[in-house]
């Protein structure tokens, strides 16, 4: 646990790692786990109806609310199988390039605004 980081310093934080975890227990569309679907990370969250918009047992690990011995077999599913986190990480870098690029969601949502 490193704390607090500077945003600029945040990419290549997440670059050093393999996986990120999310222990939230409400949550909308987390800035933060987007960022680790980017850097193609394994990902391990609660099962948050928002983050479930981007979490599938397709490219992450999704655990009960308040779940501890959860979070630890993820843990442990990870680490005695890195070509999984690694497929998911694949997996996540195509699913932000294609679902959370702010440029391509920015003329979208320009169009929903135009039809009105």
């Amino acid at each position: 646990m490193i704390g607090r980081v500077p945003n600029t310093q945040l990419p290549a934080i997440l670059n050093c790692a393999d996986v990120y975890v999310s222990t939230s227990l409400s949550d909308g569309t987390s800035l933060s786990l987007l960022e680790a679907l980017a850097c193609g990370l394994g990902i391990i969250v609660t099962d948050v109806p928002a983050i479930k918009e981007w979490v599938s047992e397709d490219n992450g690990i999704l655990v009960r609310i308040k779940d501890i011995q959860g979070i630890i077999t993820a843990l442990e599913k990870y680490y005695a199988d890195p070509g999984l986190a690694k497929k998911h990480g694949e997996k996540n870098i195509q699913i932000a390039n294609d679902r959370a690029d702010w440029n391509k969601n920015y003329e979208k949502l320009n169009l929903i605004y135009e039809k009105f």
